[in-house]
């Protein structure tokens, strides 16, 4: 039993990787399995991707025009410019989220038997892409309603996001993984986090609008951020960033490295600790 529970300390992170790739085909079954739980019904699960983020949308519309506030996306439509933020936000704590649930839905199954622990990190990111791809082109299909302007020159900038924001994503979750199995009372406080991030990042506000210069440079280098900035560019927003992503991607690279960093610390002696 004890090869089934630990992970030799000695193993490098080659070795790690090498596993990885060799057991790639049970990531495969874990990512079919997340996709049959919300899509086993196809319409129920896509009205369920375009549902909950239009339900963002009307909640903090609403409280915006009840306060008397205005969108302050400067000469971008402001639906688009909430919609493109809300849809970034919400991957990254669905990522998270659905991180935290998959480590304790699958329980048994990681003191029972040897897999890659970091597909149950992998398999809920990979997931929530299909839910982010489904909110975005709903983006898309609102801005050719609203008739606003889309920059097909701009496209590009949607993988560059999408890497950019799968980067962070893993990172948190992987930090997430190690804090519900280290403290298994965090998994009600996390999530609780992720929903505060909704007021925290420029998801109605402009970058250009923090007036705090420190402040400000930190969400410069805030990887979702930078993704929502990429994302409302395809749009023509004034919102733009004035340094490169070269910085915001580096912000997430090291995010990556510390979350699996800190996962294959953990994940040695996971099966005892869950």
């Amino acid at each position: 039993m004890p090869p089934l529970r630990h992970i030799s300390s000695k193993q490098s992170f080659i070795e790690w990787v090498k596993i990885i790739l060799s057991r790639h085909e049970t990531l495969g079954v874990l990512i079919w399995k997340d996709l049959k739980v919300q899509y086993g019904n196809w319409f129920l699960g896509i009205l369920w991707a375009i549902f909950q983020p239009l339900i963002y949308l009307g909640a903090i519309g609403l409280m915006l025009h009840l306060g008397g506030r205005k969108h302050a996306s400067g000469e971008m439509d402001p639906i688009i410019f909430l919609f493109s933020g809300i849809i970034v936000w919400n991957f990254i704590t669905n990522a998270v989220n659905s991180t935290i649930a998959g480590i304790q839905g699958n329980a048994n199954i990681i003191s029972k038997a040897f897999f890659p622990r970091f597909f149950l990190v992998l398999a809920p990111v990979f997931r929530v892409v299909l839910d982010f791809l489904i909110s975005f082109i709903l983006l898309i299909s609102i801005a050719v309603i609203r008739h606003s302007e889309i920059s097909a020159s701009a496209l590009w900038k949607v993988p560059t996001a999408l890497i950019l924001l799968l980067m962070t994503a893993i990172g948190l979750s992987s930090l997430a993984a190690v804090a519900v199995v280290v403290n298994r009372h965090l998994r009600h406080i996390i999530p609780m986090l992720m929903y505060t991030g909704l007021f925290i990042f420029p998801v109605f506000y402009m970058l250009e609008h923090i007036g705090n210069p420190i402040l400000h440079s930190g969400y410069l280098l805030n990887p979702i951020a930078a993704g929502m900035t990429s994302v409302r560019s395809i749009f023509g927003t004034m919102d733009s960033l004035p340094i490169s992503l070269a910085i915001p991607y580096f912000s997430a690279f090291v995010l990556l490295l510390v979350g699996i960093w800190a996962f294959r610390r953990m994940e040695r002696t996971m099966a005892d600790r869950i």
